[in-house]
């Protein structure tokens, strides 16, 4: 009987239906069990169980650290294209069900293929969130050069510096800019003291000019120095200047070199082209 089995399983495995035998079965255990029980409950409780084991191992370092996975969320603005991922619960459970999905797909190609497509989709979602925020950045530079320009103008006429990024909220266009300066004018009129209104501010991105910002504003509050603060803005707004410059020539770089491989394939292929013909019709004369 036992022998039976095997030659069977062997012969399902040959026909290469084995995938589509064990998608059947495991999408009839999903339907018994969604008709013997509540799956939404079961869901919750899960959900819940899995949220509270993060919490408590939150100051160990694991391969699911909560409160590191909330923090890249927020800064690569994961959190304001989709609030709902605000607990990083749910976006380690959308990150694992990718790599779900994706092994069984190219398990169908072949069985060791399984692991890899798990790795891959579990990493998709970080590749498209540092995507997403690479493209806001570049998106952001003008606004963030604007409010540069802004609070130098402002501090020089003795306006104090929180005061002063609250006005900027008025000439940024960004959305993701507009919400986090909106979320700084919050706290100002909560009372938040003025280095977490600007950690708050900074914690929303990922973006080496508001983090120099921000420190710059910090320091020259516990110092007092406005001058240095005006300075630091200054450097960085020529920082801003020589990068700008930099991808604009890089930008016509590129262009020059896709027009120059364009011209030159061309010009090749209309030589071979030539070339072509001739030889031929010296075969042809020949009596080949």
């Amino acid at each position: 009987m036992n022998e039976n089995l095997q030659n069977i399983l062997l012969k399902l495995a040959d026909l290469g239906i084995m995938p589509i035998i064990i998608s059947l079965f495991t999408l009839f255990f999903i339907v018994t069990l969604v008709r013997n029980m509540n799956p939404a409950e079961q869901v919750t409780k899960f959900y819940i169980r899995i949220n509270d084991q993060l919490i408590r191992t939150n100051e160990k370092k694991t391969f699911f650290d909560y409160n590191a996975t909330y923090k890249r969320l927020k800064s690569n603005g994961v959190l304001f294209y989709i609030p709902q991922l605000k607990n990083p619960a749910f976006f380690i459970g959308f990150k694992v069900l990718i790599g779900l999905v994706t092994g069984a797909i190219l398990s169908i190609i072949h069985p060791l293929l399984m692991i890899a497509g798990m790795l891959i989709g579990y990493k998709l979602l970080d590749v498209a969130m540092l995507k997403v925020n690479h493209s806001d950045n570049q998106k952001m530079q003008a606004d963030i050069e604007l409010i540069y320009n802004s609070l130098a103008v402002q501090i020089r006429a003795n306006a104090y510096p929180i005061d002063a990024m609250k006005e900027c909220y008025y000439l940024v266009q960004h959305p993701r800019m507009k919400a986090a300066l909106l979320e700084l004018n919050r706290n100002v009129i909560m009372n938040k003291s003025f280095k977490e209104t600007l950690h708050d501010f900074s914690a929303n991105f990922d973006n080496k000019y508001i983090q120099s910002l921000c420190i710059a504003l910090e320091q020259s509050e516990e110092s007092g120095r406005v001058i240095d603060l005006l300075n630091d803005i200054s450097e960085q707004i020529k920082d801003f200047d020589k990068n700008l410059l930099e991808k604009q020539n890089e930008a016509i770089e590129r262009r020059s070199t896709v027009a120059m491989l364009l011209l030159f394939s061309s010009s090749m292929g209309i030589l071979f082209y030539l070339s072509a013909g001739k030889i031929i019709e010296e075969i042809s004369g020949l009596g080949f």
